[in-house]
């Protein structure tokens, strides 16, 4: 008696039950970290056009594939931004701002100009990790980086840090 087609489907059908507890495990823990991400967003000068706070995204992947993305402006319902990013020297008066001030700020670095969210969802939508099963956090704002580094403030470090406290293993759904 040869059970070989018997173990091929039983085989099948774990393998498939493994890959969906992954995706649901995979979008569970994205929007965690987005969550997160948007909770700990500390800048020392505040929202002025929205676009650092609001694109970070958190992108899940399968066999190198985007199976899931989510950003801090979707999971928290956030506003549209008030304008695109500012460049070098570019000088915009806002009223009020992202954070619903008054005020006039200048560009202090280079940028694209354009909307953080959707450059993070272009990276991760042309991002090819290499493990089977990954998690991806990117800011799409060329100030998060300033921010982190100049402000002190947070964008996704805190974020970073959180996520090694989350385990690969814990796959109960």
């Amino acid at each position: 008696m040869d059970n070989t087609a018997a173990l091929e489907r039983g085989f099948a059908k774990a393998k498939k039950i493994i890959d969906e507890r992954m995706r649901l495990l995979l979008i569970r823990r994205a929007n965690e970290l987005c969550l997160r991400a948007h909770d700990l967003y500390a800048s020392p000068k505040k929202a002025f056009t929205g676009n650092t706070w609001t694109g970070t995204a958190v992108g899940a992947y399968s066999n190198g594939q985007l199976i899931y993305y989510i950003s801090t402006k979707m999971i928290a319902s956030m506003p549209e931004v008030r304008r695109g990013k500012l460049k070098k020297g570019e000088a915009a008066y806002l009223s009020p701002d992202y954070a619903g001030n008054v005020r006039r700020f200048v560009g202090k670095i280079e940028t694209d100009g354009g909307n953080s969210e959707q450059d993070a969802l272009e990276f991760l939508q042309n991002h090819n990790p290499s493990a089977k099963y990954a998690i991806c956090v990117v800011n799409g704002s060329e100030y998060a980086n300033y921010i982190e580094n100049v402000y002190g403030g947070d964008v996704i470090k805190g974020t970073y840090h959180y996520a090694h406290n989350l385990r690969a293993t814990d796959i109960s759904i």
